[in-house]
């Protein structure tokens, strides 16, 4: 060993004792290294560069192979995998890369387009569902799943209090669904939302066209009341008026008597006669005791009114005081409906004996007098005296509109024009206070 001197065994390749490698001993001198001739180096380089023309073949083959065959497979594949596992923006990247006619590309390529809007409308991104879907056309279920992300697109517009786009979103889809109604439910929010802001006109045009949905019919009348003028009529609230329990109740028309703009609200008065009743069922009464004022504060508000309409109706300080018939008129009082006062007549509402007129329902028709003309009661009460040589006595009653249109305060033998406080034979014509 030239390292450590041990003596190394023939042929051996490397110091048993120390691993220094050693070179074998070939016993003689190299071989000089053979020249090769022109004619052997040209074969030489020949067979080398056909070696590495066949091996570029070969590589190019490889190649060639790879990509036409086994790259779109593998990408396929991997795309497959991908669309199992829901990942399909890398699925459809990878499906890019292939050409449109391998396999199912084409077809498959599509349906991820499907899937994805799939899972937008899963993740309740209804509007990139749409657009998805919209532009899938006629594939699969597309159209239908284009209107069921719209119609769930619109619902949350709703929700937002979109109401102007809702209401078009709606409207698109027809009768796709629940769309109608949730077009109704749309009108109704926007119409309120206009109301609260004192819109009359523009709610009007929401809620017009979806009555009677829910309470818009009640809306419309808060708009009517807003919209109306003195002397015009509105119906309001029903009672039987026909004479037929068996047909329902009829609707009440009132005339608009004053208008408060400013407090938004007006005085209503019966258009006609809606019944005769007694102005108190048992003696002398003035309005505050009577039993008239009970049964309207009571049994007639209660129901000719619903619930919505009994929210507009404002309890109404009811002046009592004296008055050109020098009679005890009682204490004020606060009433939903009452009677008009001699002095409301007279220099109010109904100044003239033609405005003063009214005509009775089939209801009121004990109080006709000319035709179907009326007598109706006035809440202030009065008396007369009715006397001859035999008889002599004092009656009392509550003052009265003649069917002429005079106002009867007092009365005589002759003239009896007063309503005895029993006499079932004068019409009532309510008066109401209404807050739109």
């Amino acid at each position: 060993c030239p390292n450590c001197g041990a003596k190394l065994a023939p042929g051996a390749g490397f110091c048993k004792k120390c691993g220094t490698p050693v070179m074998a001993d070939t016993g003689g001198e190299p071989e000089p290294e053979k020249v090769l001739s022109p004619e052997e180096y040209a074969a030489r380089r020949k067979k080398i560069t056909v070696a590495t023309l066949i091996a570029a073949g070969l590589l190019a083959v490889f190649v060639v192979v790879y990509i036409t065959v086994l790259s779109p497979i593998i990408n396929y594949n991997r795309a497959k995998t991908a669309i199992e596992e829901k990942e399909y923006t890398r699925a459809y990247l990878i499906l890019s890369k292939l050409p449109e006619d391998f396999r199912d590309t084409k077809v498959l390529k599509v349906d991820i387009k499907y899937l994805s809007a799939g899972e937008l409308f899963d993740n309740k991104d209804y509007s990139g569902a749409m657009e998805a879907y919209k532009e899938l056309g006629d594939y699969k279920d597309s159209k239908e799943k284009y209107k069921s992300a719209k119609f769930e697109y619109g619902k949350g517009l709703l929700k937002d209090k979109n109401y102007t786009d809702a209401i078009v979103t709606f409207k698109e889809l027809g009768d796709f669904g629940e769309s109608k109604y949730y077009l109704k439910q749309a009108r109704y929010e926007k119409g309120s939302a206009l109301l609260d802001e004192r819109k009359y006109l523009e709610a009007k045009e929401q809620l017009s066209q979806i009555n009677p949905f829910r309470d818009s019919a009640f809306k419309l009348k808060i708009i009517e009341f807003s919209q109306c003028s003195v002397g015009s009529f509105i119906t309001f609230g029903s009672c039987e008026q026909d004479g037929r329990s068996s047909n329902g109740d009829e609707g009440i028309v009132w005339k608009v008597v004053k208008k408060d703009k400013t407090n938004r609200k007006v005085e209503l008065v019966s258009r006609y006669g809606l019944f005769t009743r007694n102005y108190n069922s048992s003696g002398y009464s003035n309005w505050s005791g009577s039993s008239l004022r009970s049964y309207l504060n009571g049994s007639f508000y209660q129901n000719a009114f619903d619930s919505d309409e009994k929210t507009l109706i404002i309890k109404t300080h009811v002046h009592t005081g004296a008055n050109a018939t020098n009679t005890n008129q009682g204490s004020d009082t606060d009433d939903y409906i009452f009677i008009p006062s001699i002095y409301e007549v007279e220099h109010e509402f109904m100044t003239t004996p033609g405005a003063r007129r009214a005509k009775g329902v089939a209801a009121a028709k004990k109080a006709f007098v000319g035709g179907n003309w009326c007598d109706y009661m006035l809440r202030d009460v009065s008396s007369y005296r009715i006397y001859n040589e035999y008889y002599s006595n004092t009656y009392s009653g509550c003052a009265t509109v003649s069917w002429e249109g005079n106002v009867h305060a007092h009365a005589s033998v002759d003239e009896p024009w007063i309503c005895p406080f029993d006499s079932s034979l004068y019409a009532v014509r309510p008066v109401m206070w209404v807050q739109y």
